[in-house]
């Protein structure tokens, strides 16, 4: 298996990527078209639901600890939202992998991926359609802090919405 934690994103990092990518680009091309682009995030769309309630089928540790991290510290202090998915994806083991997507009320997100057995497939911070693997430690203590990556410092000058 490749290396989550490597400085070069594995090939399912990239197609996540590549996901929120074309997403941001539609929204942005209705945007400007003066249109209101409706369609759901791909990571977040079939969105488990009820965590936590009896009747869901239960989730690996590993993906409940990470939705509990940012329920508890985003959602439940009323700043951004946090989603379970099961996406289909290439090249993942078992062709599927569970996203932990959070996004704020404003422009930025984390992004936590994993296989369907609850090991660790990457962590990102987001910025629209930008992107930026890292460690999943460092990368929820920006939960607290409001920093960003270094690759995301820049951020406003080169994200499509920034032009």
């Amino acid at each position: 298996m490749d290396n989550p934690l490597s400085p070069d994103p594995t090939p399912v990092q990239q197609q996540c990527a590549s996901l929120l990518k074309t997403f941001w680009q539609a929204k942005y091309a209705a945007y400007q078209s003066g249109e209101d682009a409706t369609e759901e995030m791909p990571l977040r769309q079939n969105a488990i639901g009820g965590i936590g309630i009896a009747s869901t089928p239960p989730l690996p540790a590993s993906v409940q600890a990470a939705y509990d991290f940012y329920d508890e510290h985003v959602m439940q202090h009323d700043w951004g939202s946090v989603s379970v998915s099961q996406v289909p994806m290439e090249g993942a083991p078992n062709g599927a992998v569970y996203a932990v997507v959070t996004t704020t009320d404003g422009d930025d997100g984390w992004l936590e991926l994993f296989d369907l057995d609850g090991n660790p497939l990457g962590a990102a911070r987001t910025y629209l359609e930008l992107v930026s693997w890292g460690d999943p430690e460092a990368l929820r203590e920006q939960v607290h802090t409001g920093e960003f990556p270094e690759e995301l410092r820049a951020r406003m000058d080169t994200t499509l919405w920034g032009k």
